[in-house]
């Protein structure tokens, strides 16, 4: 299946990757009597839409990054959000430690460093 794009709106498309945008706890396929907590930021993907309770749900799979299990869940929309780019994680990281910067301001940061304009201060890749 071709990569789909996801703008944030609605339900991501089935097949596309995205990111849970909250922790969440789900079980896993390998140990049904087993559940695993996954991230905010962790990459899943789109294995389909199902109506649950009120609405709409996404259906989503992916390896837990601590076990490596395989686990499937679901969501409403606002679970789900576009996989970041390297600067908007690091814009993100500069904001939940302590540093309570606007978003534009956290950027500039970001910025000014990945362009060598802070001397003897270097970004990891």
């Amino acid at each position: 299946m071709d990569k789909q794009e996801w703008n944030g709106e609605g339900l991501p498309p089935v097949g596309s990757k995205c990111e849970l945008a909250h922790a969440c706890v789900i079980g896993t396929v390998e140990d049904l009597s087993s559940v695993v907590e996954l991230s905010r930021g962790v990459q899943v993907r789109i294995a389909g839409h199902a109506y649950f309770g009120s609405g709409y749900v996404a259906v989503f799979e992916c390896a837990d990054p601590d076990s490596g299990m395989w686990c499937y869940g679901f969501h409403k929309p606002n679970g789900f959000r576009p996989i970041r780019s390297a600067e908007d994680k690091a814009v993100e990281a500069i904001q939940h430690h302590g540093i309570h910067l606007s978003s534009g301001v956290a950027q500039d940061i970001y910025r000014a460093i990945r362009d060598g304009k802070i001397p003897g201060v270097k970004l990891d890749k």
